[in-house]
């Protein structure tokens, strides 16, 4: 009865997209063990409207650079994954705005970021072959592009992308959490706010197990490149 009834409160809320209805759904897979009170308390941390309402608490954006950090480090503690995912969201929401400031962005550059996606979407075949086309990438381009303090001739949308690749990828947990401050540092050049808002997005429907975004994107850019190749393919 308990499943049949979730079944039918998310039905009910996928097809209203109501606030109170999340809520109603929240509140029962809380009652029955299928949601942990860790992960709605996570969702509440980055704005989740319903998570804030179950935990009766207010909207915190953060609201300077050391407050985006701060926020930063929270996340940091959820493991590596969430980090992961939470840097590689804020690089393909802001690298639009910093392009305009800074110019165009190395092709080499998003290529990195695209690597890092594949290898968050959980797929470990695709994972382990994102790793090692990881090394041959950063192997042929400058070590200014993949380092932290890149020389000033090189724009800043690429440092921010090589800073969410090695997030993702450097063997080091203290190397990958300075390479995702960095991308908080970089992010705040366009608002703290708008960065977090882009974890909200990517982050909320996977820690409360409703979607994956970021699978979802791996997705969208293969069936695009197969599309691509589709009609590229010459006529048999």
């Amino acid at each position: 009865m308990s499943d049949e009834k979730l079944r039918e409160l998310e039905r009910d809320w996928r097809e209203t997209g109501s606030l109170e209805g999340e809520v109603t759904l929240l509140r029962e897979r809380l009652r029955v063990g299928d949601l942990e009170t860790t992960q709605l308390e996570r969702a509440a941390i980055l704005n989740h409207y319903a998570a804030l309402r179950l935990q009766q608490r207010a909207e915190d954006w953060p609201g300077s650079q050391a407050a985006s950090l701060e926020r930063f480090n929270e996340v940091l503690s959820w493991g590596a994954e969430a980090m992961g995912r939470a840097v590689v969201a804020v690089a393909h929401k802001v690298a639009p705005y910093i392009r305009q400031l800074d110019g165009s962005l190395p092709e080499e550059a998003a290529r990195l970021l695209s690597l890092a996606d594949i290898y968050l979407s959980a797929e470990s075949e695709r994972g382990n072959a994102a790793r090692s086309a990881l090394a041959l990438e950063s192997d042929r381009f400058a070590p200014s592009i993949y380092s932290l303090h890149a020389s000033a001739k090189v724009a800043s949308a690429a440092r921010l992308y090589a800073c969410a690749a090695r997030a993702c990828f450097d063997w080091q947990i203290d190397s990958r959490a300075e390479a995702g401050r960095g991308v908080f540092r970089w992010a705040s050049r366009v608002g703290t706010q708008i960065a977090w808002r882009a974890v909200r997005a990517d982050l909320v429907p996977w820690l409360l197990g409703t979607a994956d975004p970021l699978r979802a994107r791996v997705q969208a850019v293969r069936a695009r490149r197969s599309e691509r190749s589709t009609r590229t393919s010459p006529a048999e």
